[in-house]
């Protein structure tokens, strides 16, 4: 009986073993797939439903690191496009700013930076008008975009000016909202482009035409016109009286002056319209500006102080244009400045775009230009002076341009005009 006991033992403690040995494998497995082995497979011992359990717990586990798998293989989807788009962004020339539903930022590319002189991506999460309590002088360009994305229901578009560190500037801004599929808000996005140049190529564009235009029109006639006068002075001159004499000379002479100012008017229209020939050379600006203002220097009750940094590089221009540019803008220094003028001239090299440009920057400390003329003062026929003829600035920026520079009002400088301008550097 005691060995039958024994043995009864012995078989039932082989039988439990065989039944506990797939739940401990079972247990292990979980254990594994809780952890995050989801290759995780247990061998199948038997036909019964504790091994129907054991399949089903390895079919678990295969759909589980399928699923795995996919999520991964999805998130690196999206990781992919989201560098692919944020890469299309950077190559852009546009400003681009996304909005969330409550119209914070959300993103904002390398161009929003560049035209707005903003970093525009240290706000991300912020509202839009917290960028504008920053710097004021964007105020105007938020407060037109925050109305249009709040009331706009289908895409936008507004022209904004504002007034920049290089002066005016003129933005196109789009925008549309976004809408979720059940069509709920969930944000906007506005797109802006600076078309300051386009716009003024287009205004150049059009005064040239109207310069040859008037050219054409206006100038041939006036050499008649003042050998009529000449002629007439010299026939009737010696057959009137002393009385009308005198007075037909004053009127010829008169019209001969007012014929000459306006062939001269015509003249300087015509440069303006006119493509400017030019002789590149190589040229020390240093030296050059120091040329002209020796010219200066000896003027009384006039004081120049200058400020150059030494060894700049040379920049490729036309002396004779560029001497044309320093003495007009000094000549309207002096002119507004007055006597007791003071004159201050930085020279000194930037970079800007990944390019290298000699800046000029040159200040007076006359009454300085009224925010009405910032637009327009540029444009040819625009002027304060009362004997001006409203050409100089607009020769002295078509110079600059066409020498592939850049020229603006400081308008940080209060204590009278500023005026910098940019050429590349050889």
């Amino acid at each position: 009986m005691l060995l039958s006991l024994l043995a009864a033992i012995w078989v039932a403690f082989i039988v439990i073993r065989n039944i506990i040995a797939p739940v401990n494998e079972l247990v292990k497995g979980t254990q594994a797939v809780a952890a995050g082995h989801y290759e995780q497979q247990l061998p199948v011992m038997s036909q019964d439903d504790l091994g129907f359990l054991v399949e089903s717990f390895n079919d678990m586990a295969t759909r589980i690191a399928g699923a795995r798998d996919e999520a991964r293989r999805a998130s690196i989807e999206v990781e992919n496009q989201r560098a692919y788009l944020e890469t299309v962004l950077t190559s852009l020339t546009s400003g681009v700013i996304s909005f969330d539903a409550d119209y914070h930022i959300r993103t904002a590319n390398q161009a929003a930076n560049k035209i707005l002189h903003v970093l525009v991506s240290k706000y991300r999460g912020r509202r839009l008008l917290d960028l504008a309590n920053d710097h004021p002088d964007l105020s105007g360009l938020v407060r037109v975009i925050q109305q249009l994305m709040q009331q706009a229901e289908d895409v936008w578009q507004e022209s904004v000016s504002l007034l920049g560190p290089n002066g005016r500037q003129e933005l196109l801004c789009r925008g549309t909202p976004l809408f979720s599929q059940e069509g709920r808000r969930v944000g906007a996005v506005v797109v802006f482009d600076d078309v300051t140049e386009l716009i003024q190529a287009e205004k150049n564009a059009a005064w040239g035409e109207v310069a040859r235009r008037l050219a054409h029109e206006i100038k041939n006639p006036l050499t008649p016109i003042q050998l009529s006068a000449e002629r007439l002075r010299h026939k009737l001159a010696g057959e009137l009286k002393a009385k009308s004499a005198t007075i037909l000379e004053r009127s010829t002479q008169t019209i001969v002056q007012q014929v000459e100012a306006m062939k001269k008017m015509v003249d300087d229209f015509s440069e303006y319209a006119r493509p400017s020939k030019k002789e590149i050379v190589a040229i020390d600006m240093a030296e050059l500006l120091q040329e002209v203002l020796a010219l200066y220097n000896l003027q009384r009750n006039v004081q120049i102080k200058t400020e150059f940094v030494p060894n700049l590089p040379l920049i490729e221009a036309d002396p004779v244009s560029i001497r044309q540019v320093l003495h007009n803008l000094l000549k309207n220094a002096l002119e507004a400045s007055g006597a007791g003028a003071v004159i201050s001239i930085k020279l000194r090299q930037v970079f800007s775009n990944n390019a290298r440009f000699i800046e000029v920057a040159l200040y007076d400390n006359g009454p300085g230009i009224a925010k009405e003329q910032l637009d327009t003062l540029f444009d040819p026929y625009v002027t304060s002076k009362p004997k001006g003829t409203g050409l100089g600035l607009a020769i002295v920026k078509k110079i600059v341009e066409d020498h592939g520079g850049a020229i603006w009002v400081d308008t940080d400088y209060q204590q009278g005009a500023g005026f910098i301008f940019r050429l590349p550097a050889g």
